[in-house]
């Protein structure tokens, strides 16, 4: 890779993407339950796994601003855990690894738009028995706590864009 942006493109692995409806009613702010369930991975897997709003976000003619990902916390070094979360070409991609085998985690995954809207999802992911624990490596981390996205801009002496707080600027 070179140059000064050497991510050109993600594209979201069909089989480990939910689609979020267009719900109604429409309201400026809207906290649902959605039950929704990506496929399973052992605990060895380090994935990512994408959540697309594209149908709700044009059900209410709005785009996307940010977007967190809640999960129970971890207390063993095997234990699940969203090494990132990033929004790429409008979807939010969440990069897992870890968890006990045989148990289902829940994750929320909460998105915030432009037009002040809030939609809380639930997404439920199976780690199967494929595999025993597996310890979870975490990634190195910028000053502020940031984590390096695999959009992060990358400034031609290799460094990562930031703003102020050290938040990586993305390519989306």
């Amino acid at each position: 890779m070179g140059g000064m942006f050497p991510f050109s493109g993600y594209t979201a692995p069909q089989s480990r993407t939910v689609a979020v409806p267009a719900m109604l009613p429409r309201r400026r702010l809207q906290v649902a339950s959605l039950d929704l369930t990506w496929p399973e991975k052992s605990a060895s897997d380090i994935l990512d796994f994408v959540v697309d709003p594209t149908n709700w976000l044009l059900e209410i003619n709005d785009r996307l601003k940010s977007a967190t990902a809640a999960f129970p916390a971890p207390v063993l070094e095997t234990d699940f855990v969203v090494l990132g979360t990033s929004i790429i070409n409008g979807m939010i991609v969440l990069y897992v690894a870890g968890g006990a085998p045989l148990t289902s985690v829940p994750i929320v995954v909460t998105m915030q738009t432009v037009g002040g809207r809030t939609q809380a999802v639930l997404v439920n992911l199976l780690v199967n028995g494929s595999t025993g624990p597996a310890v979870v490596t975490l990634p190195a981390l910028l000053p502020g706590g940031y984590a390096v996205a695999p959009n992060a801009m990358i400034l031609p002496d290799g460094k990562i864009a930031t703003d102020n707080s050290g938040r990586p600027y993305l390519i989306a």
